[in-house]
């Protein structure tokens, strides 16, 4: 492609998701949502405020009254238990086909 050149994309001409991709997509939200359950209630205190409420740190430390540096710690703590969650239920998953 010569410089300079652009190339235009119509992302409304994209195909509709098939109905498998979206029953994929229901299984996995299911999945994050009890993974999310299973934290304590700190750590999912925090991660709901960030990710869904898109709050700040310094908004969710006001919000639930701690500090932001145990803000961050209740995010990291979170995010890495989701992570090994997530993941022995893939493995479960895998086990039993």
């Amino acid at each position: 492609m010569a410089r300079g050149r652009s190339i235009e994309v119509d992302l409304s001409a994209q195909p509709e998701p098939s109905q498998e991709t979206h029953l994929l997509q229901a299984e996995r939200a299911g999945a994050i949502s009890w993974a999310v359950s299973q934290l304590p209630e700190g750590q999912r205190e925090a991660l709901l405020l960030s990710h869904y409420e898109d709050l700040s740190l310094a908004e969710i430390a006001s919000v639930v009254e701690v500090e932001v540096t145990t803000v961050k710690s209740r995010l990291q703590r979170a995010r890495a238990q989701l992570k090994l969650i997530l993941s022995n239920q893939a493995l479960g998953a895998e086990r039993r086909r």
